[in-house]
């Protein structure tokens, strides 16, 4: 009998010691768990700027004489923005006369190249308005990245706004190698809303037009560019 005591007592003190390093074991998984979360977790970037133009001298939204936004703004169709300079073009998804009206019946298709300068980039844009389709390459370079301090020189606080947003969206959820493309964007001539050309989007809806863009970024930073294509695509309805 007092060795079946013996025997049990052993038993039990064995058990005793593998639940507690059992226990030891889980509550240092659990530590490591939690340290390993913590260092992974990078916190979210965040910049604010403010502007130092009021709404009425925006270069989008106001009435700057160094602006073609008021010419742009009688069409109903799609532009892109430089930051660098700043410039406006057309990405002539539709075709339209200096007074504003549509134009139809164009021929074919046509090619359109502006460049900003040396160790900057430039848009090409292949439009084809008579069938409602274009095509804009932006090639971008590391020194078009937006330059706050040029920017809010001639952004209202609401342009300024959307621009330092897609900035952020950038920095927090795309490649810093990428950030040359922050130096561009979409903007609806109607509206006169803008859109990035940025990580971590790909696409969306600007009213009746359809957008989608690809980032082509090659290896030594050269040559890389932004792919747009843009379709008017209005809703159908019954007639």
């Amino acid at each position: 009998m007092k060795i079946r005591k013996i025997g049990r007592c052993i038993t039990f003190s064995i058990m005793a010691v593998i639940v507690v390093v059992l226990v030891g074991c889980v509550r240092q998984n659990g530590g490591s768990l939690d340290e390993s979360e913590s260092v992974l977790e990078r916190p979210e970037y965040e910049i604010e700027v403010l502007s130092a133009v009021k709404a009425k001298d925006c270069y989008i939204c106001g009435n700057r004489d160094d602006s073609l936004m008021p010419y742009y703004a009688k069409r109903d169709s799609i532009g892109i923005v430089f930051w660098g300079e700043p410039a406006i073009s057309d990405t002539e998804v539709r075709a339209y006369d200096d007074d504003g009206n549509e134009l139809f019946g164009q021929n074919g298709s046509g090619t359109r190249i502006s460049s900003f300068g040396e160790n900057h980039g430039s848009i090409m844009v292949q439009g084809n308005p008579n069938r409602g389709f274009t095509n804009v390459d932006v090639n971008y370079e590391k020194n078009d990245e937006v330059d706050f301090n040029s920017i809010k020189k001639y952004l209202c606080q609401d342009c300024l706004n959307s621009v330092v947003g897609f900035y952020v969206d950038q920095k927090n959820y795309g490649e810093d190698t990428r950030l040359g493309t922050t130096g561009y964007c979409l903007v609806d001539f109607a509206t006169k809303k803008l859109y990035t050309l940025s990580d971590p989007y790909s696409g969306y809806f600007i009213r009746d037009y359809y957008v989608s863009y690809n980032i082509v970024e090659n290896a030594d930073l050269e040559d890389s560019r932004i792919e747009v294509f843009i379709l008017y695509a209005p809703e159908r309805t019954a007639s």
